[in-house]
């Protein structure tokens, strides 16, 4: 149901935590799209609005090819399932959440790089995610590590989070202010 509400509100995809099956993988995949692929109901009146599209009926026909959906592998099931989930049709793309994917496996969190085990582990759902023709993403907490994991050959990556780029930024003017 929170997937229909994100879609509905005029989101372009979503991003789903915690799969950890082929099933609830084909589950977010269903809730994503329209008939007759799909079971998402139309409910928005102003969606297509959001999308610069000007009638209801313009917005379904290209809802179902445009979302992009995405599902999180940060369970230990998840990864034992990866290659199936990698394989439904559908998914757009695997999205690695290292702080919850190594705490699932049995690490601490990574402070700042992942442990070793989890690293591979990392790497294996990017090659999975690869040679299933999928995108892989991941999320990193500085630029640093992030152009690392873009010339790993990861195709989404984030730079960092919305709370430390605060704080950094916070710190740097308060800095710059006591001068």
């Amino acid at each position: 149901w929170q997937i229909k509400y994100a879609l509905d509100s005029g989101a372009r995809g979503v991003l789903v935590p915690m799969v950890s099956t082929p099933s609830q993988a084909q589950e977010v995949v269903i809730s994503s799209r329209f008939p007759p692929v799909g079971r998402r109901g139309f409910g928005s009146p102003y969606t297509q609005e959001n999308w610069d599209i000007q009638t209801a009926g313009e917005y379904l026909n290209v809802a179902n090819e445009s979302v992009v959906v995405l599902v999180q592998i940060e369970t230990r099931e998840g990864v034992q399932n990866v290659k199936g989930i990698a394989e439904v049709d559908g998914i757009d793309g695997l999205f690695i959440g290292p702080y919850d994917l190594s705490i699932s496996v049995g690490y601490p969190p990574p402070s700042p790089d992942p442990h070793p085990k989890v690293e591979q582990v990392i790497q294996d759902i990017l090659k999975v995610a690869h040679e299933s023709g999928k995108k892989c993403a991941m999320f990193c907490t500085s630029g640093t590590q992030a152009a690392r994991r873009a010339a790993e050959g990861f195709d989404m990556i984030n730079v960092t989070s919305d709370v430390r780029a605060m704080q950094s930024g916070l710190a740097a003017a308060f800095k710059a202010a006591a001068a």
